[in-house]
């Protein structure tokens, strides 16, 4: 034996009833407008802050340390194999680290100039890419929690990372070239949305 549902009123009465077994169920509205393109949010309304210009010096600084290292490690290694003594091996194994650390400065400084953050009242911005640009969006609500990190060279430059870990899409914020003060003002801001998110979704 089994109860067929019986639609009670036509489409014009709302809501819709329907009898199962002598029960009414009453259907919530459904409602699913099309959104007007032009309506939404500008993408350039967004107030993007960039990073600190002493970050340039930072990557310079990177460049110029990793030069030495792979210069340093070319010699070593040309002194124990007897085919790269040569002397035209040698300018051409210099010039070659050379140009290549040029074109990899070149490309980070191209990519320091693009980098942008932004806070709001609901989630946090950043941009990034010179050849691939990319812009992230992350909202309090996926959060987990945040750190702040300062390697050497940023160290003595007053400058910090600011690392945003997200719940679930696995996909990380890393803002780098800050401020150590103003990274560990936006981690105590994240910190304080997290936990009134918590708080809202608790009650």
């Amino acid at each position: 034996m089994h109860f067929v549902p019986k639609l009670v009123g036509s489409r014009d009465n709302f809501p819709p009833v329907f009898i199962v077994s002598g029960l009414y169920l009453v259907t919530m509205e459904f409602s699913n407008d099309r959104i007007d393109i032009s309506d939404l949010p500008r993408a350039e309304q967004v107030e993007w802050q960039p990073l600190e210009s002493t970050y340039a010096k930072s990557v310079a600084f990177r460049a110029v340390v990793s030069w030495f290292l792979f210069c340093g490690a070319f010699l070593i290694v040309r002194y124990f194999v007897p085919g790269l003594q040569q002397k035209w091996m040698l300018i051409w194994g210099i010039s070659g680290i050379t140009v290549l650390h040029f074109f990899s400065w070149l490309i980070s400084y191209l990519s320091f100039l693009r980098k942008a953050y932004a806070l709001r009242e609901r989630d946090i911005l950043f941009r990034s890419g010179w050849i691939v640009r990319v812009e992230e969006v992350c909202p309090f609500s996926r959060v987990q929690h945040c750190s702040v990190s300062s390697g050497l060279i940023d160290r003595n430059l007053g400058l910090a990372t600011l690392r945003v870990y997200t719940a679930g899409s696995g996909r990380d914020i890393s803002i780098p070239g800050l401020r150590e003060e103003t990274a560990l003002s936006i981690k105590a801001y994240l910190t304080q949305k997290i936990g009134a998110e918590d708080e809202e979704q608790a009650n």
